[in-house]
């Protein structure tokens, strides 16, 4: 088959072809608000007088107090391994197996 061949019926398209997306920029329009303005009612107001007493405040300070959690550490406790004693493997012989031997 020759080169051309592909580009024959169902494989035409599907060349090295990419089509270019035109990317359309939006213009945002800025929207003006108007300002309302309000006008003010201005009330009267009656002043009464009134004779202050002086309190003297104590300030209580409060201390916090920082709870500090302790970690505790466990200690990992190695398992040994108990090798089962076991009569060494032999051969059909009664001889030792060497092959299984890895001492």
């Amino acid at each position: 088959m020759g080169r051309c061949a592909k580009l024959k019926g169902a494989h035409a398209r599907k060349g090295r072809r990419r089509r270019r997306r035109r990317r359309r920029r939006r213009r945002r329009r800025r929207r003006r608000r108007r300002r309302r303005r309000r006008r003010r009612r201005r009330r009267r107001r009656r002043r009464r007088r009134r004779r202050r007493r002086r309190r003297r405040r104590r300030r209580r300070r409060r201390r916090r107090r920082r709870r500090r959690r302790r970690r505790r550490r466990r200690k990992r406790r190695r398992r040994r391994r108990r090798r089962r004693r076991m009569d060494p493997p032999t051969d059909w012989l009664g001889r030792p197996d060497l092959q299984h031997h890895h001492h």
